[in-house]
């Protein structure tokens, strides 16, 4: 998977984004600095169009979009930021935003803010990758969910035969207990019976 790694003009808008739950937060900005303050925008549509103004009023053209790719919470807006401007999106890991954290001074203080702050240096550096190169990556995470789903059954199934066979188990265990002690008590029933004749004779024999 190739890298950009060509550095921007520094007429070139940026526009970092750290994706969350409910809001992303955005920064806007070129070689001077910010072009607008740090926003905190919903994950909807309106959040879009609400980026969309904010660009317009600046008047540029072809920004570049970086992004962190953080599991599923980009996808939504990757994919209408892409549908917008096409080519202008660049996916960074995680792992690269806290490199570029640290490099900026900030690795141990994970922020929103300091996040835009690494992913706009990152894409100022050229670095990043195409939404269109992500499709590999996409497959190959599908490929590990199922495995994953596939060991979490065989967990779970595994579990469900240990818990079978220990039931079945005792179950032969408590009829096998459960029988000695039957035949424990007819054998003394028996024994009782045997013995009762003999009582009866006796009793009758002494002339009471």
């Amino acid at each position: 998977m190739s890298v950009l790694e060509v550095a921007l003009d520094p007429s070139t808008v940026i526009v970092a984004v750290d994706p969350g739950k409910a809001f992303n937060r955005v920064w806007i900005s070129d070689g001077s600095g910010l072009l607008a303050g740090p926003m905190s925008l919903s994950v909807s549509r309106e959040g879009i169009a609400q980026l969309e103004l904010a660009l317009n009023k600046h008047g540029r053209d072809a920004p570049v979009i970086a992004i962190e790719a953080t599991g599923s919470l980009h996808r939504p807006w990757v994919a209408e930021l892409e549908r917008r401007h096409p080519g202008c999106v660049r996916l960074f890991a995680p792992s690269e935003t806290k490199s570029a954290r640290t490099q900026l001074g900030s690795g141990r203080f994970k922020t929103d803010d300091r996040d835009c702050a690494a992913l706009t240096y990152m894409a100022r550096q050229g670095g990043g990758r195409r939404y269109g190169q992500e499709s590999p990556v996409e497959a190959l995470r599908a490929a590990v969910r199922h495995r994953r789903g596939l060991v979490a059954d065989r967990k779970v199934a595994s579990s469900d035969c240990t818990t079978s066979s220990m039931r079945c188990a005792l179950d032969c265990r408590r009829r096998r207990v459960t029988g000695d002690l039957w035949r424990w008590r007819l054998r003394r029933v028996w024994r009782c019976w045997r013995v009762l004749p003999c009582l009866q004779d006796d009793h009758r024999n002494c002339g009471r």
